[in-house]
């Protein structure tokens, strides 16, 4: 039954209480890197020009303006001790930012809403995305569930593997290690893009661990071959993302994320410059793009065999939720459960139909 607790441990908590003009840092407890450990924290308010750091993390603090100069010269120093910084992390109220170290060989940033007590799902984002993409899904589900939304291991502010492997049933044993530090028994789980190509091997990997598995926008390992031969040219899209060394050039350059984002979103609406931004400045890092490029490369070379799921099948409720509009909707045939399209919508249904997909998570 979802939401039966089974004894775990987490590793640190990072949550904030925020307003526009202010951020209160209420509780660092093991925080996952050096300048958190050293008692440092370098965030943005939302709207700011400026980064703003805080110090004394330990203590609640109120954000206070610094010029531009100061600003520059303690990032500057900051930077210098602890290595290259992030991108902030966007923020959203009522969410809890926790960190958690994977047996799998990943620390994995969660972000979670709703009441603890609430049954659980478990959702897995895309590419180039990252725990945000929930975000508007959060604000329809937060009073009825407890939303637990982790970055895949190597993007938004997850680590990456020591071992850089970027193989989807790698991010499906991630899904399965987290719901053991986390205590979870059985989960709802969703995903969407490479979150759902993950979720349908967790889902075949351990299924007494979900009660019911909703993918979206995603093609799927029982494509018919010949579905998949008559269509395989659509995926021609992954080779400059997947080429090594240039593949990491092009994701850092933006442009073509960019392009992605803005051709993928098909409701009639286009998405501001902050919401593309929000996405192309955390996959530009150096890290983030190895790994982008990893997960394309790793999948062109060792996952790209239809059929070779077999006989496999999902033993929960499934169901794949995609868009009339999407780009892929081709590769949702012979899916092994319900096939539902959502009117209007194109690749980034999470944020295009959010009360859709609230909707049949309710239902799962």
């Amino acid at each position: 039954m979802a939401g039966v607790a089974r004894s775990g441990k987490k590793t640190s908590v990072i949550s904030r209480e925020r307003s526009v003009n202010q951020t209160r840092l209420l509780a660092v407890c093991e925080v996952p890197n050096a300048c958190l450990s050293a008692g440092v924290q370098v965030g943005r308010v939302p709207g700011g020009l400026s980064a703003r750091v805080r110090a004394d993390a330990g203590a609640a603090s109120t954000a206070r303006a610094r010029t531009a100069e100061t600003t520059r010269r303690m990032t500057s120093e900051l930077s210098v001790a602890c290595g290259r910084m992030p991108p902030a992390m966007p923020e959203l109220d009522g969410v809890e930012h926790t960190f958690h170290d994977l047996p799998t060989g990943v620390r994995v940033h969660v972000a979670g809403a709703g009441p603890p007590d609430a049954p659980p799902v478990l959702a897995l984002h895309g590419w180039p995305q990252h725990w945000w993409s929930w975000r508007l899904v959060i604000a329809e589900l937060a009073g009825e569930f407890r939303l637990l939304c982790p970055d895949l291991r190597g993007l938004g502010w997850s680590g990456p593997p020591a071992d850089d492997d970027f193989r989807k049933q790698r991010l499906a044993d991630d899904a399965i290690a987290l719901l053991d530090v986390l205590g979870l028994e059985q989960v709802r789980l969703a995903g969407h893009d490479w979150g759902a190509w993950a979720a349908m091997l967790a889902a075949l990997t351990a299924p007494e661990r979900f009660s019911s598995l909703l993918v979206m926008s995603i093609g799927h390992p029982w494509v018919p071959v010949a579905v998949a031969a008559r269509h395989g040219y659509k995926v021609a899209y992954q080779l400059p993302l997947a080429a090594p060394f240039a593949g990491e050039r092009v994701i850092r350059d933006g442009t073509y994320v960019r392009g992605m984002l803005k051709n993928g979103r098909r409701d009639g609406r286009r998405w501001t410059n902050a919401e593309l931004e929000t996405y192309a400045e955390v996959v530009r890092e150096p890290a983030v793009a190895h790994s982008s490029s990893k997960l394309y490369r790793d999948f062109l070379l060792h996952e790209l065999r239809p059929g070779s799921y077999g006989g496999q099948r999902p033993q929960m409720p499934a169901k794949l939720l995609i868009g009339s509009r999407e780009p892929f909707r081709a590769f949702a045939a012979g899916f092994p459960g319900e096939i539902d399209v959502v009117e209007g919508a194109g690749h980034f249904i999470l944020e295009e139909a959010p009360q859709a997909v609230a909707e049949r998570i309710r239902a799962m």
